[in-house]
Formats: structure tokens, C-alpha cells, sequence
């Protein structure tokens, strides 16, 4: 067993350490100094760290004050800036980005639990990065979508910028595992939805002031375009065509055309024929009441025939994008 794992491989804990104070901690044995134990640390990483003065010890450990010499396993003391420094290293590879200021990324890591002062904490990172990621979600339902009425991006944006999908990108990029949290936090299972959301919001933040925009959207976009398209499918029971023309854009570069066949009935009860086209391949014509509502049945009878969309007994239709070919 390494120093810093436990036998039964759980997490490890922070015990805070009196400033220049060195400790020599025996394996499965949390080192402290002082009184009594401060904030913990959840780390889900072999090698030994020390967090803003915290020596990382297996958890559920007891506390016992170690005298110097005891052991060798754990040294702790000027090499505390180097154990930061590969933590935040593990956190950049965990994100897929570098920092030009790492500063940046250790609050954006940093939860108000284990801050005195809360501007040192991740919330002002959140409040950025919360903004940035509804802006870029936005601009690429209006680029992408163009079909969808500003109610319908509402609320795809609503559901992919939620706290639910937020935590499970944050838990996808590692960033639950990597987050400074204090004592109280420490001590449950798993983190909040709401705090595991957070973190996330808080590297979209630091990356944004970072490196700008363009890093920043691409992140997002990397780990949310699936659930946009998705969210988008799953609500396009009158938008097929917006779905149509990403599909046809995507895995046939052509754009869908609409052609009206033929009209029938009197003036104020008209029904309207219109077949859809995508390239040279022509799809079974549909009527409708109105010319839009022919053209959103064309085009889900288009769908239906590439195979990307189902009808149910019951009226609705799944829209199933997963067999996308990518761009």
C-alpha cells in the first residue's frame, strides 16, 4: 500500500498543519498538528498532497499527534508548494486544458467550506461561469436550430444547463473528485448535485478568464452537444424539419428543400401536398392543413424512411440522433 491510500482504498482526508510545521506520519495513521482536526479533503489520487497547509491522511483513520520521527513514510513541509502543483496538474489533465494561471484553477477548486473568507472560495467563478455557458448554449441553439421558435430553445437550454446534467458532466470530467471541500462536506458519500454542478460552472469560469471565449465554448460544446441535440429531438414534436436539417446537414452535407405539390379545398379549409428533398432522393409527400404543418409532416416522414424517427401507437414519436454519423 502507497502512502496516501487506505486499506480498504477510500478517500483521504485533509488534517490542517500549524504554518513550516513538518510532520512524519506512519502509514494508515492521520497526522495532525494542533488541537483538533479542520477541513477535509475527498481525493480520489495515490500520491500524497498537501492543500493550503492540509497534510491528506486515509480517512476514518483516528486522529493521533505524531512526534518528529516517527515513521518515515510521509514528510511533510517544503515541499508543499510541488504537492500542489501536481494536484493541479492532475486537475488540468482531468479538464483537457492548461492554465497559464493556476491560480485560477485552485480556487475554482476551492469550496467555501474549507475558506474563512468566502471571495477565496469557487463562487464568484460560478457566478462567471454560469453565464458564459447559458450565452454559448444559446448562441448554438440559434446557429444550429434554426427552425426552433425562442420558447422552444428556452427550454433546451433550460434542460442542459441544469444542475442534474451540470453534475453529471462535472462527474464525467473528474472535477467531483478534485474538489477542496471542508470537513462537514467531506463527510458524506457522495457530493450535492448542486455542489458537484458548481464546480463545473467554476472551471468554466477560470478557463473563460483563462483563455477566452473560443476555449471556453469549446469545452462546453465538447461535453453538452449530444444533450442538446437530444433535448432538442426530445422536444420536436411540431420541429421536425429543425431536425431534418441537422441531420441532412450532418451525415449528407445537403440541406432539406420543401416543394408544394398541390392544394385542395375551398379558400378558408385548404389542405396543402408538400414532398421534401434532400439531395436527388425525393421522400413520400404529405398533406397538411397549412403549408407549415405539411412541411413539419414531410419532414418527419423523411425521418421515418432514413430510420431516425419512430411513431407510436399512442401518437408520439421518439427521435433517436445517436445513429448520427458525426460531421
Amino acid at each position: 500500500m502507497s502512502v496516501g491510500e487506505s486499506n480498504n482504498g477510500s478517500s483521504l482526508v485533509a488534517v490542517p498543519l500549524n504554518r513550516g510545521s513538518t510532520i512524519v506520519a506512519r502509514r494508515g495513521v492521520q497526522a495532525k498538528a494542533g488541537a483538533h482536526a479542520g477541513g477535509f479533503l475527498p481525493l480520489r489520487m495515490a500520491p500524497p498532497y498537501i492543500v493550503k497547509g492540509y497534510c491528506l491522511a486515509p480517512k476514518g483513520s483516528k486522529h493521533s499527534p505524531l512526534k518528529p520521527g516517527q515513521g518515515a513514510e510521509l514528510r511533510i513541509g517544503m515541499r508543499a508548494q510541488a504537492m500542489l502543483e501536481d494536484m493541479l496538474d492532475e486537475a488540468q489533465t482531468r479538464i483537457g486544458y492548461q492554465f497559464k494561471d493556476p491560480l485560477l484553477l485552485k480556487r475554482a477548486l476551492t469550496h467555501a467550506s474549507l475558506t474563512d473568507d468566502r471571495l477565496d472560495s469557487n463562487e464568484r467563478l460560478e457566478f462567471l461561469g454560469d453565464a458564459v455557458l447559458g450565452m454559448v448554449v444559446c448562441e448554438y441553439l440559434h446557429d444550429t436550430f434554426p427552425d426552433l421558435l425562442e420558447g422552444e430553445m428556452t427550454k433546451v437550454k433550460s434542460t442542459v444547463v441544469s444542475r442534474r446534467v451540470c453534475a453529471e458532466v462535472a462527474s464525467e470530467m473528474g472535477l467531483d473528485g478534485i474538489l477542496m471541500i471542508g470537513k462537514g462536506m467531506a463527510s458524506r458519500e457522495s457530493l450535492p448535485t448542486s455542489v458537484a454542478a458548481a464546480v463545473y460552472e467554476s472551471v468554466l469560469g477560470a478557463v473563460y478568464l483563462d483563455a477566452g471565449l473560443d476555449t471556453t465554448r469549446s469545452l462546453i460544446i465538447s461535453g453538452l452537444e449530444e444533450r442538446i441535440r437530444q433535448a432538442a429531438a426530445s422536444g420536436h414534436h411540431s420541429n421536425f424539419k429543425s431536425v431534418l436539417q441537422q441531420i441532412a446537414q450532418q451525415a449528407f452535407s445537403q440541406t432539406p428543400t420543401y416543394a408544394l405539390l398541390d392544394e385542395q379545398g375551398p379558400d378558408h379549409a385548404k389542405c396543402f401536398e408538400i414532398a421534401v428533398t434532400i439531395g436527388t432522393r425525393r421522400f413520400a409527400p404529405c398533406w397538411g392543413p397549412s403549408k407549415k404543418r405539411a412541411e413539419q409532416e414531410a419532414a418527419l416522414s423523411a425521418l421515418e424512411e432514413l430510420g431516425y424517427a419512430k411513431r407510436h401507437e399512442s401518437g408520439e414519436v421518439h427521435v433517436d440522433l445517436s445513429v448520427v454519423p458525426e460531421a
